[in-house]
């Protein structure tokens, strides 16, 4: 909920008086050691979740070391934060930028932007925080050595591989020094190149609104509504729909969007989407759209937010200036994405709004979703560096140019001064620490499925 101005004023005091060195002490004691124990506590945290989205999570969990990666992002931050060599090439203030906090290759695809334009880049924001930009570094360093193991990539494609995505990070980044081309949307479509510029254009062909809107809903006469026929949706009850129109109101006057424009037309509970998220409760809402009639609809996906996964691992006057940024946390997702994705590629709709107390992002459900799965050994050596060089735009653009009120520093200028004549030190650095982590994320994922059987 919002945060009231006796609060707001406290807190920019707290944050005020906080010098650098507090900023950078971490807020948890050290992370569980063995497999075990690190298995225990992510079971301990699925505890909390109803016993239906429980089991749902923990089955998805156990599937593959990876599906496990990609749900355990708390234990991520943990292990790059808590690692003494975060200070050899940042861990400081100044390499602090806005990041993903859950940077991994299925956290990369294809969407809308306000244009029509479909574009690719990251895509799921909800742990994001300003951190060090080595948090997603490494963690998508994890997520490319992972994913090269279950293509049953040999050892030196897979060096290749994440030598690629830091050799196209740090690439990108000089690219952006010394100009403002990572605040142009042209040059971040144009930056593309092979697979994956062919991935992006054959979405961009392929893709049609009105094929998203049959799929998720059916006509009622001249009008449309979400079909609760669907495995993948539920009935709510009518007292959550008033709220949600009451909320959708608020929201579409905080964007700049009309009434008829916000105007609900049908609401349902989206089931069983993502693996970080699950159990946390989200809505689909089909809205008027900019005319009315049936075939622009827009669908609303509105998913609670609470404190992200890397939270306990920031710094108490960190966790302050985020508060008083940001009114709650679903509005720290969407400034994440303002900041992350840059001005001009954003989608009309994002937003946020408050039900029951608690706060959702809003985001409209593209007609181009979708992401690229490599299949041939070499296809991931060249993803991967283009996946580099997508974080690396996005870290550039969220630093002083994207969020001045957070970030103070060319985040590009003094990452590379930290880089200076040791360039293929922080390449090969990048690799250790992949392997590192995927394997600790392997021994993690055997000890969860050996507890987890019966």
């Amino acid at each position: 909920m919002p945060y009231s101005l006796p609060r707001l004023a406290l807190l920019a005091a707290l944050a005020a008086s906080t010098t650098s060195l507090a900023l950078a002490q971490p807020a948890s004691p050290a992370s569980p050691a063995s497999p075990a124990q690190r298995a225990s506590a992510t079971r301990a945290q699925l505890a909390a979740l109803p016993a239906s989205a429980r089991q749902e999570k923990m089955r998805a969990l156990g599937e593959t070391p990876f599906a496990y990666f990609r749900g355990t992002a708390g234990q991520g931050w943990q292990d790059a934060l808590r690692d003494p060599r975060l200070t050899r090439f940042g861990g400081v203030s100044e390499t602090r930028t806005w990041v993903l906090g859950d940077a991994h290759p299925h956290n990369i695809g294809t969407f809308t932007v306000a244009s029509g334009e479909v574009v690719y880049d990251l895509n799921d924001f909800d742990e994001a925080a300003v951190a060090d930009y080595q948090v997603d570094l490494w963690r998508l360093g994890a997520g490319v050595e992972l994913l090269g193991r279950e293509l049953g990539l040999g050892k030196n494609k897979r060096r290749r591989a994440r030598e690629a995505l830091a050799e196209g990070y740090l690439r990108a980044l000089r690219d952006c020094q010394g100009n403002a081309q990572e605040l142009d949307p042209l040059a971040a479509a144009g930056a593309l190149r092979g697979d994956l510029e062919d991935f992006r254009d054959e979405v961009a062909a392929d893709h049609e609104h009105l094929d998203m809107l049959k799929k998720w809903t059916r006509r009622r006469g001249a009008q449309r509504e979400l079909d609760l026929r669907l495995d993948d949706l539920a009935p709510v009850d009518p007292a959550l729909e008033r709220e949600v129109e009451r909320a959708l109101l608020a929201y579409g006057q905080r964007i700049g969007l009309s009434r008829a424009y916000v105007r609900l037309k049908s609401l349902a509970r989206r089931l069983g989407a993502g693996t970080g998220s699950l159990g946390a409760a989200r809505l689909y809402a089909l809205i008027e759209g900019p005319a009315a009639g049936a075939s622009d609809d827009r669908l609303l996906d509105l998913k609670e937010q609470g404190e992200p996964a890397g939270w306990r691992e920031l710094s108490l006057p960190q966790r302050i200036a985020l508060q008083v940024a940001c009114p709650n946390q679903a509005a720290r997702v969407i400034a994440a994405e303002r900041a992350l994705l840059g001005p001009g590629r954003l989608r009309r709709e994002l937003g946020w709004l408050e039900l029951g107390g608690r706060s959702y992002s809003v985001r409209p459900r593209s007609s181009a979703k979708d992401r690229f799965e490599p299949k041939r050994k070499g296809e991931l050596i060249e993803a991967a560096r283009q996946w580099g060089a997508l974080l690396a735009r996005a870290h550039a653009r969220a630093d002083r140019d994207g969020a001045p009120g957070l970030v103070s520093t060319s985040f590009e200028d003094e990452v590379l001064a930290r880089a200076g004549y040791q360039q293929r030190g922080f390449v090969l650095l990048v690799g250790q620490v992949a392997v590192e982590f995927a394997d600790r994320v392997e021994a993690d994922w055997a000890a969860f499925c050996r507890q987890t059987t019966p």
